[in-house]
């Protein structure tokens, strides 16, 4: 990875954090404009160390890589709760990435 103090800044932050969108991490970081903060963001994503998790059609949040988990994203309240998938049985997988799975539907909360 080409290393620059923005990159830095933004794992560190999201290493504290889960899920965050850009502003998001504009706030946190505080003296670095959007367009440098969004330019990293996309670097960091292609150079496999962050994952970008879509939350609703105009909602995009990251993680670190590093958190290995899924979504449940509740179709009401927008709640986000972590997942954890380990496979399926009676199936045999050539191509299995869970960190790509996004579970969505109602939490027990908006389920009553």
């Amino acid at each position: 990875m080409k290393t620059n103090k923005c990159k830095q800044n933004i794992l560190s932050v999201l290493s504290q954090n889960h899920l965050l969108s850009i502003k998001d991490m504009q706030k946190k970081l505080g003296n670095n404009d959007f367009s440098t903060i969004f330019r990293n963001v996309l670097n960091l994503e292609k150079e496999g160390y962050i994952k970008k998790v879509i939350i609703e059609k105009d909602v995009t949040m990251y993680e670190l890589v590093s958190h290995n988990h899924n979504h449940f994203i509740c179709n009401k309240c927008k709640k986000i709760e972590e997942i954890f998938l380990s496979g399926f049985s009676g199936f045999i997988s050539k191509d299995f990435n869970v960190q790509d799975i996004t579970v969505r539907g109602l939490c027990n909360g908006c389920n009553k």
